[in-house]
């Protein structure tokens, strides 16, 4: 009896429809394939957007992280960030200085001393710098006598100026530094450098962030779901599809997979552990190296060299499994490595199944390949035995040994045949053991 469908809803993490029945199962359904799925998901390694989902705990603390690489941390931060933190620090530095500059100006006395600046088309004037709107005061001699630290300024607002000038270079040339205190002289020589450090940190950082291939490897997809059928060579292979919708070209892509084993620790039921294991992976040829010229298919032979050798349709559905697939290569126009990645849960994979073909012919004046991203996760279902992968090989031995004595046989025959006129070789050929081992395997069976 089929149950009645209770609800279904639309699962914005993972992407996938899910289907309650009113008996209380579930069935998933990806929304570009819609092949259903077994059972629900479970905690990954890996995010389908390639992205961590690992917590440390007993770790430094977010902030001493970000402080102990602070390079790393401000290529990964947003835009907004760097840009913000571009406005603040660099006022900031500005404020800094002239507030420096303005403690060694006051206690010099720069500001109780007038101050003779060169105005153009008027002339050298004489002015006091407590109060620009009274009138002139004669300067002492004692005050003409006393060169300032800083000339042609008279407040903070005058040295934040000064010290905007400094550190951008502007080179207005009204205020400048004289020799009269060392110390601001110092506090000059430092400022410059700190400037051409902040500066040469932001346009570092800029391009470094314009030049990262991040968006690019975004711009690799994967199947949402892996599936497992056999090859033209009769072999079990786990299979996922992949391409690459930028258009430009990949130098040295690669693909490779990883599975991630679930391991309960003894003695521990809220514990348990991870081991990875390598898994030999490329496209049908078995080799690593891709070509993302058109959507292909990355095929793994389940092979003795494989860690699900030994599992069956049976056994994989109720592993603690992980399958995680790595793409990268070498943007041509950069040089700069792009990576993405991305997992499957053993609910994902589909038993039985291989992926529909994308590439068509246009007979059209053009004579492009036509690729129809409609099908990228279409699936066909193929004959595929339910055993492991260790089971088929032993049963696909014995089957080839079978068909090698029988190809034997047949070559007995047709030289018997061509050979009518040696009665004798005929006669050794019907006595041959060769029936025995045939019939040896058939009773053994």
């Amino acid at each position: 009896m089929i149950p009645t469908k209770k609800k279904s809803y639309y699962d914005t993490e993972t992407k996938f429809i899910r289907t309650v029945y009113g008996d209380g199962t579930m069935a998933t359904t990806s929304s570009r394939s819609g092949i259903p799925m077994a059972g629900d998901q479970t905690t990954r390694l890996v995010n389908k957007d390639g992205s961590y989902s690992i917590e440390y705990i007993g770790y430094p603390s977010a902030a001493r992280k970000r402080w102990r690489n602070v390079i790393h941390e401000s290529l990964e931060v947003r835009w907004r960030w760097i840009w913000l933190f571009a406005c603040i620090s660099l006022p900031l530095s500005w404020l800094i200085f002239a507030l420096i500059f303005y403690v060694f100006s006051y206690f010099h006395g720069d500001f109780r001393m007038p101050i003779q600046a060169w105005i153009p088309g008027i002339g050298p004037r004489e002015g006091n710098a407590t109060s620009s709107d009274a009138a002139p005061a004669p300067a002492t001699e004692q005050q003409q006598q006393i060169n300032p630290c800083i000339a042609n300024v008279h407040g903070l607002l005058s040295l934040f100026l000064f010290s905007l000038e400094t550190q951008e270079t502007v080179g207005y040339g009204y205020r400048y530094v004289t020799e009269e205190c060392m110390s601001v002289i110092v506090v000059l020589c430092i400022q410059i450098v700190f400037g051409a450090v902040l500066q040469a940190c932001f346009c570092a950082v800029i391009w470094a962030r314009m030049l990262r291939p991040k968006r690019r490897g975004q711009e690799i997809l994967f199947s949402r779901q892996a599936c497992v059928g056999l090859n033209d060579k009769n072999e079990l292979c786990l299979m996922f599809r992949m391409s690459d919708t930028s258009g430009t070209f990949l130098v040295t892509s690669a693909v490779r997979l990883y599975v991630a084993v679930k391991k309960r620790i003894e003695g521990a039921p809220a514990m348990f552990s991870f081991q990875l294991y390598h898994m030999h992976m490329g496209e049908e040829n078995g080799r690593d190296k891709v070509l993302f010229l058109w959507p292909t298919v990355a095929y793994h032979v389940i092979d003795h060299r494989s860690p699900i050798y030994e599992y069956s349709r049976e056994d994989l559905q109720k592993a603690q499994l992980e399958f995680i697939a790595v793409a990268e290569g070498i943007v041509e126009s950069t040089g700069l490595t792009t990576q993405t990645r991305t997992s499957y849960l053993p609910t994902e994979i589909q038993w039985g199944y291989r992926f529909r073909p994308m590439n068509f012919c246009n007979k059209g004046e053009a004579s492009k390949v036509t690729t129809q991203y409609e099908d990228f996760d279409s699936m066909v279902p193929v004959a595929t035995p339910d055993c492991s992968a260790k089971e088929w090989d032993e049963k696909r031995t014995v089957v080839k040994s079978m068909k090698r004595f029988d190809s034997v046989e047949n070559l007995y025959k047709n030289v018997l045949l061509s050979n009518s006129n040696n009665m004798a070789l005929r006669k050794n050929a019907t006595d041959r053991t060769r029936p025995n081992t045939i019939s040896k395997f058939s009773t053994s069976n």
